[in-house]
């Protein structure tokens, strides 16, 4: 999932804006979705703080109370993985703007050759993130998915199904094709096995309840795919585990 977080407080501008990011994405086959804002407030403050999925912010640098400028600054003091571009009728705030070192990609102009330049900073923006190493990406039904994988709890096999469902942190469930055995050996350093049906992302676990077979995460959710076989291996995995 890849979010387009539009910051504006301009309504044709959203529109306008969103037109161009739905044209873009035609190329693509990521799911993606676009988030609005009007001003900054605790709505756009949990977005900000939720690493649920990688995100692409747009950002007019004339909003009221909090420009855009100070928006990016808020951003970066929890994110440096997002891709954050300015957007602005005016060029006088560029010298300014890249001053603040908040890592840009881009500062697009609204008045001139917004679309072709939006378009081209997208593209740019995605292959960026492709290069993120902290995502798992794949292609299940014709959608191809990229999930952080901090956000990644467990990936469950689903019974008498060539397929396994992955539960997130965040609370939404992917399916994805294969086995957890060859998942396994694709997700390394902070995912094993404590099942084998069950693959676990270590860094999200709560508690081991060894007695009753139960693992809790960090949400709350919990698993009992925890078997004897490879349960002592597993808890010293979590313990040894940095």
């Amino acid at each position: 999932m890849i979010k387009f977080i539009l910051y504006d407080d301009h309504a044709e501008t959203f529109q306008r804006t969103s037109n161009i990011i739905n044209r873009s994405m035609m190329n693509y086959e990521f799911d993606y979705r676009i988030e609005k804002y009007s001003k900054y407030d605790k709505q756009l403050e949990n977005t900000i703080n939720t690493d649920s999925c990688q995100k692409i912010y747009l950002l007019d640098i004339e909003v009221p109370m909090v420009n855009g400028i100070s928006l990016a600054a808020k951003i970066r003091k929890k994110d440096w993985n997002s891709v954050i571009v300015f957007l602005t009728a005016h060029e006088k705030y560029r010298k300014t703007a890249f001053d603040e070192r908040l890592m840009i990609l881009d500062y697009v102009c609204k008045a001139k050759e917004y679309h072709r330049r939006l378009d081209e900073t997208i593209k740019i923006a995605i292959n960026a993130l492709n290069k993120n190493k902290n995502t798992l990406t794949y292609k299940f039904n014709s959608v191809i998915h990229r999930l952080p994988l901090n956000d990644i709890l467990y990936i469950v096999k689903v019974p008498a199904n060539k397929k396994c469902t992955i539960h997130t942190v965040s609370g939404n469930t992917y399916e994805i094709g294969g086995s957890v055995a060859k998942l396994s050996k694709t997700l390394k350093g902070n995912f094993k096995q404590s099942h084998k049906s069950c693959i676990v992302n270590v860094d999200n676990i709560l508690t081991v309840d060894s007695c009753n077979n139960i693992i809790t995460f960090i949400n709350g959710k919990h698993t009992n795919l925890l078997s004897s076989r490879m349960r002592k291996s597993f808890e010293e995995y979590v313990l040894d585990h940095k």
